[in-house]
């Protein structure tokens, strides 16, 4: 009985969260809004589900004047591809083939893994920062007409050859680490690098957010950069990356940011947010127009629509109507290890559109990768 009042409020809220056209106002553009939003968000409450939450998270938003919407594609190589490695990334393949002898492959009883270090990856002369820089002057000499920007990384220690049942707990990594040795050969560290690419100031959000309902779904459009470094004989770079074709709608109105801290509130209150890390504005990529996974990508073109990124914890378990998550107990060194991994993987709650308030949720299907740009300004 209990359940049915859960979701009986459930589904009256969620009539009010999916029309967010009903009541929403708009702030002209993103330089009336910046100066309306607060340097953090802050809200404390119990949920439907009686459990207490309070968040005070940081609020981040891009250094410009002006927000408009763009349309883009991808930089496409030579070869026809939109990837690029740079670097050696064939020699760690080369030590995982040389570890793996003499063991049993086919049994899956262990994994590779480069369990996390506190600050100096084992092995390098460089820091954290060094590493970045170096990476960056990197990026910029293949290629300097792309606006990088560095967004997390985090130390790791040399490859270790790890039982599979425990390579998802930090704390028992860390347990093994401290009686074994890395593999022959392998024993130095590196530092995990991630960096974002901006589209005229604005970051733009990565990570595949939308689930894969068919086989013949498109993954979701994003620029990925990730580096791996050790050193300048040791490190390799991936990167997809794309550029402004044009500007579809320019110093586009936005949603006030009350409108968008009320829906986030609603969503914390149901048990859907159960943690905020921090709140950010930058652009997520949709498709123009429909795209398979087989589409040539020289052929794609893509959004830029700004959007309201919230980053910290989704509750599936309140999504499913059974109540809030019971997140596992972490050691000091266990819980930061798992949020540096995090981090650097995305860790999206939830994204709501910065123009008419609609919320993306990672689940929604179909999902809603195309986005129809004229009907959505009709609201402005």
């Amino acid at each position: 009985m209990k359940r049915k009042r859960i979701l009986s409020i459930m589904s009256c809220m969620m009539l009010l969260l999916f029309n967010p056209f009903c009541s929403a106002q708009a702030e002209s553009n993103y330089s009336r809004l910046r100066a309306n939003v607060p340097d953090s968000f802050v809200y404390e409450t119990t949920t439907v589900y009686g459990n207490h939450i309070s968040i005070d998270a940081p609020i981040i938003l891009p250094e410009v004047s002006e927000i408009s919407v763009l349309r883009v594609k991808w930089n496409i190589n030579k070869n026809g591809s939109a990837g690029s490695w740079l670097g050696l990334p064939e020699k760690e393949t080369d030590k995982k083939d040389e570890a793996t002898t003499g063991k049993k492959k086919s049994s899956r009883e262990y994994a590779f893994s480069f369990p996390l270090a506190e600050e100096q990856a084992p092995g390098s002369e460089v820091s954290l920062d060094e590493a970045v820089r170096a990476v960056l002057d990197i990026l910029s000499e293949k290629k300097p007409d792309v606006d990088f920007e560095y967004y997390c990384g985090y130390a790791e220690s040399g490859m270790y050859m790890v039982p599979n049942d425990i390579t998802v707990d930090y704390d028992e990594i860390s347990a093994f680490m401290a009686s074994h040795q890395p593999i022959p050969g392998c024993e130095k560290g590196r530092y995990c690098i991630r960096f974002r690419q901006a589209l005229e100031g604005v970051p733009v959000f990565f990570q595949d957010y939308f689930c894969i309902s068919n086989s013949d779904d498109p993954s979701d459009p994003y620029p990925r950069i990730m580096a791996s470094y050790t050193d300048s004989d040791n490190y390799k770079c991936y990167m997809e990356t794309v550029h402004i074709d044009s500007t579809a709608a320019e110093d586009v109105s936005l949603l006030s940011y009350t409108d968008i801290e009320n829906q986030i509130r609603k969503y914390i209150d149901l048990g859907l947010i159960q943690q905020i890390d921090k709140l950010e504005l930058g652009y997520m990529l949709f498709y123009e127009e429909d795209v398979f996974a087989s589409s040539p990508r020289s052929e794609i073109i893509m959004l830029a629509i700004p959007t309201w990124r919230v980053s910290g914890y989704f509750s599936f378990g309140a999504y499913e109507g059974y109540g809030p998550d019971v997140l596992p107990e972490r050691t000091e060194w266990g819980a930061m290890a798992e949020n540096k991994v995090k981090d650097y993987d995305g860790n999206d709650c939830m994204r709501f559109d910065a123009i008419t308030g609609k919320s993306f949720f990672s689940y929604d299907n179909p999902a809603p990768r195309v986005y129809h740009l004229q009907e959505m300004l009709k609201h402005e």
